[in-house]
């Protein structure tokens, strides 16, 4: 495998460059999507769709008035200024274990992701031991090369892979599925420019198939033919990566029938043209060893482990279509409201709800005897220009929700916070929607569960009555999802509302969505 090219170093390689770069918008853009921070792609497009100036700009400005925005931001500021004061490989340490990236990209990427970032982290020393240590300098050596790392994609792994041809070279599992098997080698496949086969002589462009000058024509027809040859190859390579069952699969357009030479015909042919083989009314081919064959070749002294296994009536029907779901993250279920969050509300606020909600996700991972002195520190680190009576009183607001008597449990040991939460759920209007979002914190206890979504309104609701819609749907679709997970424990549910700061009980009231108006999706 080839580390370069794997998606986990590139994202680094990427978070690298946004270090060196901030206004390369694409680059940006690649970042926010990675697992190092995991942004949706609403959010994505809000941030760039009409933005004026960078992408870096622009998630600053939203920043102002999103809490979780905010926390991106600073996690941005804080990787970015440690670029410029640690070495490489100091700097890829602190973001793969102090920011928690390792674990991040594991949870996205599979485990397999640590063997190859720990390869990237040798190329680093390699690097430093031989280079001046600078960031920047790395990245342009790093792209110059191509690292291979070796290793048994087989040993250990009860997963479904999902891959190419190419990438299954060496490779073998005990069911092999081909899914498009009727396509055929595209023209595009051949370079546009090539080479004389004995190197001598100038070089010519790939003529079109609407040519045939005679000094042409030869030419073409051997670049048509070098293109078939390396298509049966991987055909060979497919076909041979099957221990047990192998499964030829295609599809045409129009259910016109696959072309003559594609896998697919070439494969049904060779099937056909066996006596073992037996076609269905449906038109598929089967060829199965005999179980004696099979045991023997298993080794298998037990007789029920080959024998013949009749398949349901349901394998032999084509699958139904199902309907077309769309995805959604839980805030933008309803169309957006303008809220006193938004461009009037004051930068004090703003900031008093940015470090409450850091004392709200930092606290509760120490023991709760210490939740005072480590959150004077962490003001102090973070807030150092607010005078020490006012930290001290923010830091007393934040105790007295974390031990409010109806939700203590949410911020005791063992609660989690920012919970990624990804189902199907059905919404009050009876619409079916994928939805995919994070919980700000949850708490799941032997009988109960706890769902506490954070909110930065500068002037919050007293009333139930009050809250927005948007915040009611977006409590709703994450219960749902909870009761898939929970159906015989009770779920609570609350807006905590990080500039007063306050808890709303919004148990009771998330059953009156039923009589809100139809779903729309902003």
């Amino acid at each position: 495998m080839v580390v370069n090219e794997h998606i986990a170093v590139e994202d680094m390689v990427a978070l690298a460059q946004f270090c060196l770069l901030p206004d390369d918008d694409l680059n940006l853009a690649c970042v926010l999507k990675s697992p190092f921070i995991g942004i949706d792609e609403d959010t994505l497009f809000q941030l760039g769709y009409g933005r004026e100036g960078s992408l870096w700009r622009s998630l600053q400005t939203h920043a102002e008035d999103d809490i979780t925005l905010a926390r991106h931001v600073e996690k941005l500021e804080q990787i970015k200024a440690a670029a410029f004061t640690q070495a490489p490989y100091e700097w890829c340490m602190y973001v793969l274990e102090e920011q928690g990236g390792l674990e991040d990209c594991a949870t996205r990427l599979g485990a397999e992701v640590r063997e190859v970032l720990n390869e990237f982290l040798s190329q680093v020393l390699l690097y430093e031991k031989n280079n001046a240590a600078t960031l920047q300098g790395f990245i342009h050596w790093f792209q110059q090369g191509r690292t291979e790392i070796k290793r048994d994609m087989e040993q250990g792994i009860d997963a479904v892979r999902v891959m190419t041809v190419h990438a299954s070279k060496g490779l073998q599992a005990p069911i092999v599925i081909l899914p498009d098997t009727t396509s055929l080698p595209h023209a595009s496949k051949i370079p546009s420019l090539q080479w004389p086969p004995d190197n001598d002589g100038l070089p010519w462009h790939t003529p079109s198939g609407r040519s045939n000058h005679p000094l042409i024509r030869p030419e073409r027809d051997r670049l048509q033919q070098n293109a078939k040859e390396e298509y049966y190859r991987l055909l060979y390579v497919a076909l041979t990566r099957a221990a047990d069952e192998l499964y030829i699969c295609g599809a045409t357009k129009d259910d016109k029938p696959p072309h003559a030479d594609c896998w697919y015909s070439v494969c049904k042919h060779a099937l056909s043209a066996l006596d073992e083989a037996e076609e269905a009314e449906d038109g598929t081919v089967s060829l199965a060893s005999p179980a004696s064959q099979a045991a023997a070749i298993m080794g298998a002294t037990d007789a029920e482990s080959a024998r013949h296994v009749t398949l349901p009536e349901w394998w032999h029907k084509n699958a139904s279509n199902e309907p077309a779901i769309r995805w959604a993250s839980p805030s933008s279920l309803v169309a957006p409201v303008m809220t006193s969050q938004a461009k009037t509300s004051s930068n004090n606020a703003a900031e008093r709800g940015t470090l409450v909600h850091l004392l709200l996700e930092w606290l509760p991972l120490a023991p709760s005897h210490q939740w005072h002195n480590a959150g004077s520190d962490l003001l102090a680190r973070h807030a150092p220009h607010i005078p020490e009576e006012e930290r001290q009183d923010l830091l007393e607001q934040a105790l007295r929700v974390m031990q409010d008597d109806t939700f203590a449990e949410v911020f005791a040991e063992g609660s989690h916070a920012e919970v990624s939460l990804c189902g199907t759920i059905t919404m009050p209007d009876g619409g079916i929607l994928n939805v995919s979002g994070q919980v700000d914190r949850l708490c799941v206890t032997e009988h109960t569960v706890y769902i506490v979504d954070y909110k930065s309104n500068l002037h919050p609701p007293a009333h139930i009555s009050d809250v927005p819609e948007t915040y009611r749907l977006q409590l709703y679709a994450y219960r749902e999802l909870i009761k898939q997970l929970y159906s015989d424990k009770v779920i609570k549910s609350a807006l905590l509302w990080t500039t007063t700061p306050s808890l709303l009980d919004m148990t009771n009231a998330l059953d009156t969505t039923e009589s809100t108006p139809p779903l729309q999706i902003a």
